[in-house]
């Protein structure tokens, strides 16, 4: 069946009877980190031992919570040792967090959280342990097994044409005001996935989701390799 889009008809099809009340809709709300520190629990993380050095730095995770306070997901941000990345993820999403209100309406969260990490090494790491008195003393001697990588862990996409939705006066979101959230998927090659609506009037949908899939992206990566992820946008109507 092919599908063409559909203009004019009786208005009243699509009119709501019964809206759906404020404070059962559904909605997304960035926020900072003391907000999330203040709505957690118990925010503090015990560190595991690492495998490799340093054992001490900065490390930082994205989450989303819904509204019950329930911590849904994590995306690795940066960290100065790639080995407790992991490990913090799985900490962080255990998280309960008291519910976040806007408005005495409970939302969902977004947020970027940080951390700083102080442990150390495992037991049968060759640096725990009493140093080789055989160990090569020059650097010239010793052979690297693997060049290090430079850089953030995580780097979220860079948008590199914003295309505006058409609000021209013979479009239908003309005249309608208002702010659209839209998750954009960025493949690994730069290209526009699935597109998702948020948040917004209902109404301005189509126009942001059209202008999405017109931008332009430099995709994000993971471990400097380019990798498919999400990217939110806010159209201001």
């Amino acid at each position: 069946m092919e599908l063409s889009e559909f203009r004019g008809g009786d208005p009243t099809l699509f009119a709501v009877d019964n809206p759906t009340p404020p404070q059962n809709q559904i909605k997304s709300v960035r926020v900072d980190e003391a907000t999330v520190r203040r709505l957690a629990s118990d925010p503090e993380i015990p560190w595991p031992a690492a495998e490799n050095p340093p054992t001490t730095g900065k490390c930082s995770v994205y989450l989303s919570a819904d509204r019950a306070g329930h911590v849904r997901e994590v995306w690795p941000g940066d960290c100065d040792n790639a080995g407790l990345q992991d490990s913090l993820r799985e900490m962080v999403r255990k998280w309960q967090l008291k519910p976040a209100t806007e408005s005495g309406i409970p939302v969902q969260i977004e947020a970027l959280v940080n951390f700083t990490f102080e442990t150390k090494l495992i037991n049968n790491h060759p640096l725990a342990n009493t140093p080789d008195p055989n160990a090569p003393t020059s650097t010239k001697d010793v052979t690297p097994t693997k060049a290090a990588r430079k850089g953030p862990i995580f780097v979220l996409p860079r948008i590199i044409q914003l295309v505006k939705p058409d609000c021209s006066m013979n479009q239908p979101c003309h005249g309608i005001h208002g702010d659209v959230w839209v998750a954009v998927n960025v493949r690994a090659d730069g290209t526009i996935g699935e597109v998702t609506v948020r948040s917004g009037d209902p109404r301005l949908f189509d126009a942001a989701t059209r202008a999405a899939k017109q931008c332009t992206f430099q995709p994000g990566t993971l471990l400097g390799n380019p990798t498919s992820m999400n990217f939110d946008l806010k159209y201001e109507f």
